[in-house]
């Protein structure tokens, strides 16, 4: 699935393992992941005390309810207009799958950075 793409090619550079059955098996544990599999608790992911910044494509194999979901847990999804923004954002990229986001660094860095620059809102991210 990955094949020839920017998420392969990175893996290859960097990983102590740099061949494709030591990444298939990376794969295969990442697969593991899926329907049914036990994730974090509502009430663990509302405790996360960092501000937090979702990232998703458009046409990503995270579905956008789920990342919709995530922040609404994490306290946005709010008419920031009267409660102030939330110290959670929610960055849907168009055009964009799960590896993807990787090759669009124009569109990524900015958003990422544009987030860890900015001074925490004062609203609560316990909304």
């Amino acid at each position: 699935m990955i094949s020839g793409t920017p998420m392969e090619e990175r893996y290859l550079a960097v990983s102590p393992h740099p061949d494709r059955e030591h990444l298939q098996g990376l794969l295969d544990k990442l697969a593991r992941y899926g329907p049914g599999e036990i994730g974090w608790s509502d009430e663990k992911i509302r405790g996360i005390a960092a501000p937090t910044l979702i990232t998703v494509g458009d046409c990503d194999m995270v579905r956008l309810d789920h990342a919709v979901k995530f922040l609404q847990l994490r306290g946005g999804d709010v008419n920031g207009d009267f409660e102030g923004v939330p110290a959670s954002q929610l960055a849907v990229f168009p055009g964009t799958t799960h590896f993807f986001g990787l090759a669009r660094t124009d569109l990524v860095l900015d958003v990422v950075i544009t987030f860890l620059d900015t001074p925490s809102p004062t609203a609560s991210t316990d909304q």
